[in-house]
Parts: C-alpha cells; sequence; structure tokens
C-alpha cells in the first residue's frame, strides 16, 4: 500500500511549515534587534557618564590651578587667605566650591617622629607613659620605629590585648585605622583626630 499525494497538499503543508519558519525568524530577528537597541542605551550611560566624570575632574583641576594662580600673585593685597572659607568658583559650566586650609599644623602618623605622635597625645590629654607606649605603638604600626621589636613578641602582645591581628608594618591608610592599634580608645582617637 503506498500513500500518494497531490501537489496542492504537499505544496500546503510545505506552505505551513514555511510560515512557521518565517515566524521564527521574525522572532530571532526581533530578539536580535532588542539586545542590541539596550546594549546601545547601555553603551551610551556609560559614555555619558566617563564624559560627566572628565568634566568634573577637569573642573576640579581648573579650581586647583585657579587657587594656585591666585595664592602666588605677587600683590599681597590681591592674594586669597588662607582662611577655609568657602569660594564659589565656575569654571567652565561647572560651580566648584573651593576651600583654602592650612594643612601645616597637621600631623601624619606615617611618618612623623615617636616623639611628635607623643607630644600630640600628651597635648591631647594623655599622661606621659601612655602616650610614650601608644606613640611607640604607632610607629610599630607604621613600621617605623626606631628599635622594632620582633613581630612574634608584637603580636602576643596584640593578642594578650583580645586583638586577633598584629602591627602591618606598613602606611596608615585611614584614619580610622589607628583605632586597631594596642592601646588606642575611642576617647584618644576622638582627641587626635583632625577637625
Amino acid at each position: 500500500m503506498s500513500l500518494r499525494f497531490s501537489s496542492r497538499e504537499v505544496r500546503r503543508r510545505y506552505e505551513g511549515f514555511a510560515l512557521i519558519i518565517v515566524l521564527w525568524t521574525l522572532v530571532l530577528i526581533a530578539f536580535v534587534v532588542a539586545h542590541i537597541t539596550a546594549s546601545g542605551r547601555t553603551e551610551v550611560r556609560i559614555a555619558n557618564n566617563l564624559m560627566a566624570n572628565a568634566v568634573v575632574l577637569t573642573a576640579a583641576d581648573g579650581a586647583i590651578y585657579e587657587a594656585i594662580f591666585n595664592l602666588s600673585d605677587p600683590r599681597s593685597d590681591q592674594r586669597w587667605p588662607v582662611d577655609g572659607n568657602p569660594r564659589e568658583l565656575l569654571i567652565g559650566h561647572t560651580q566648584v566650591t573651593l576651600r583654602l586650609e592650612d594643612e601645616a599644623w597637621w600631623i601624619n602618623p606615617n611618618s612623623a617622629a615617636p616623639a611628635l605622635i607623643e607630644a600630640l597625645l600628651r597635648v591631647s590629654g594623655g599622661d606621659a607613659e601612655s602616650a610614650r607606649r601608644l606613640a611607640n605603638a604607632i610607629s610599630e604600626w607604621v613600621g617605623s620605629a626606631p628599635a622594632p621589636r620582633p613581630p612574634n613578641t608584637l603580636l602576643a602582645e596584640y593578642q594578650a590585648a583580645g586583638l586577633d591581628h598584629g602591627p602591618p608594618a606598613a602606611p596608615i591608610e585611614t584614619l580610622d585605622e589607628l583605632g586597631r592599634v594596642v592601646g588606642m580608645t575611642p576617647a584618644v582617637l576622638a582627641a587626635i583626630r583632625p577637625i
């Protein structure tokens, strides 16, 4: 027994199959177009963010250069005072607030001598012995102690204080890191933190 199909029936079957292929192809093309459109929008947003970031950084650089120019004016009556008051500048189309402050009296614990750190701690209300111990601990923390103790001794001292770390012998990256130095209390940290 053999089945025979007329050419009209065969054409109808293939036309239905062709319609399904065309519809699936259109759906696939729609997905590709939607993906390309979404990617394009994302790229445009990224480009706009990068451009805005570059504009702000350039405005900040411009404000710094204007401050340097005005601070180095040979006429003392035209020179900007270093008083901490905000100045509003327009750099390009960007409004910048600039404040000039004298940082000469700040002490950098990464480069300060232990005697200077000890003096700061004493002036901020510490007694002589605890100021000396804490100044030495800070120097050991940053790796600038004049007579460093062995690392296992330092680690034992930190563990005895209930801390699970020892000094890294590396520069301090944030002021909050000073709070991890053995002997540093929140009150002392608040007293020496710049205003």
